[in-house]
């Protein structure tokens, strides 16, 4: 009985002292190589941590971090969890877990995305830090984002508070976020913004162009609050100050945007927008859209469903394609003078336009072509059916000049549906 109690103590003492030291044999190479393999079965991929300090009550360091899967590869100077050991599993186990008290830090991180798209940014000198108290984090994150192709480099900062931090990283669920965050992008590349927010349509790359800079501040209280924001890239620039509602966003301003039309924005965004817009292949001066405040709404939900109670878009000049409907209408006031060329020069007046339920209400618009082709057009456009109800208007002047008619009154109109 004597050996079977002196048996059980030693192996209770030992299982005390394996309790005690299992942070300092964890970090010995043996109990290096298993939390390695317990970290990749918990995150995916292959994963090297040349040193590893653990401790019980922290902190917990690990150096020279090279991380790759599919998506990413990461590379880090050092990982430091300022926090118990058991806190700091949760953190790299089940990252989704709620409350957990301490902070997280990370020192001259690297990141190269796999995606094709974004194959040809890096993003470096990465240095951020996660301040946890309960459900609510502090976080100050800063770093450079490079293209490998060109010599720019851009900068990221971000920095403030969000609770509960764990609902707006995992579960998407905006409407119960409560935050206070400054923002600040100086040359970032468009294509990563595109990626982040899964914009559709090249977004960020099209309206804003290679590159995007913006300085913006967003506080919500349970999913609802303001945002405040001042866009500058080489293609577009505006301000935006907007309320956050769990419905959707509402102007409090009227929003004003200037940006930079090229064959591209035009085929992919302004098609659909107007039959003479899908031709235009340069704007040599900004065009200006202007939306007023007053009965704008965009959906939470959906938002196709976008509302504008009154606005204008201004082009002025432009260069255009002769082809498609400006051609077509060429070839019906027989003018002939553009007849083989392979571009010219539109005036367009501003366009006053309304959008509710997929259906856009547009006011007459002046068209001028070449300085001789003068028309008129207005009409209806429903972006969800594909479907056009547009009026073109020809006055006196234009018949006289295309048909060579005479005897028309000043006030005559001809209008072809």
């Amino acid at each position: 009985m004597k050996k079977l109690y002196r048996s059980l103590i030693l192996l209770g003492c030992f299982s005390i002292l394996s309790v005690i030291f299992l942070p300092r044999i964890a970090s010995t190479k043996i109990g290096h190589r298993f939390l390695i393999q317990l970290i990749e079965k918990s995150i995916g991929g292959d994963i090297q941590i040349e040193n590893i300090q653990l401790s019980w009550f922290g902190p917990q360091k690990f150096s020279q971090i090279d991380y790759q899967n599919d998506l990413v590869t990461l590379k880090l100077d050092d990982c430091i969890f300022e926090m118990p050991l058991w806190s700091a599993y949760s953190c790299v186990m089940n990252p989704s877990s709620p409350k957990r008290h301490g902070h997280l830090e990370i020192q001259n991180g690297t990141i190269e995305l796999q995606k094709e798209e974004l194959s040809q940014t890096v993003f470096e000198h990465i240095y951020g830090k996660v301040d946890c108290t309960g459900t609510c984090s502090f976080l100050d994150l800063d770093f450079y984002a490079r293209s490998k192709n060109t010599a720019n480099v851009g900068k990221c900062d971000l920095h403030g508070k969000i609770s509960p931090f764990r609902s707006f990283l995992f579960n998407r669920n905006y409407n119960n976020i409560s935050c206070d965050i400054d923002i600040h992008l100086t040359r970032l590349p468009s294509r990563f913004l595109d990626y982040m927010f899964q914009f559709e349509r090249k977004f960020c790359r099209t309206f804003c162009g290679t590159y995007t800079s913006l300085d913006g501040v967003i506080s919500l209280d349970q999913g609802e609050g303001n945002l405040v924001c001042e866009v500058k890239s080489s293609n577009l620039k505006t301000q935006l100050s907007a309320r956050v509602k769990h419905e959707g966003i509402f102007l409090n301003e009227d929003l004003d945007i200037a940006f930079h039309v090229d064959e591209e924005l035009s085929t992919i965004f302004l098609k659909d927008f107007h039959p003479f817009f899908r031709s235009i292949i340069q704007t040599p001066s900004p065009t200006k859209l202007s939306i007023k405040s007053e009965g704008f709404f965009l959906p939470a939900e959906n938002p196709s469903l976008l509302e504008i109670a009154s606005a204008s878009l201004d082009f002025g000049k432009v260069y255009c394609r002769n082809n498609g409907n400006l051609e077509k209408a060429d070839g019906f006031m027989k003018d002939g003078s553009l007849f083989g060329a392979s571009k010219m020069d539109v005036w367009f007046s501003p366009l006053l336009f309304s959008l509710k339920n997929g259906i856009m209400q547009m006011k007459k618009m002046d068209v001028l072509v070449e300085d001789s082709i003068h028309f008129f057009t207005y009409g209806a456009i429903d972006l969800y059916n594909q479907s056009l109800h547009m009026i073109l208007e020809l006055d006196d002047k234009s018949l006289k000049n295309a048909f060579d008619l005479s005897g028309l009154d000043s006030n005559f109109v001809l209008k072809i549906p």
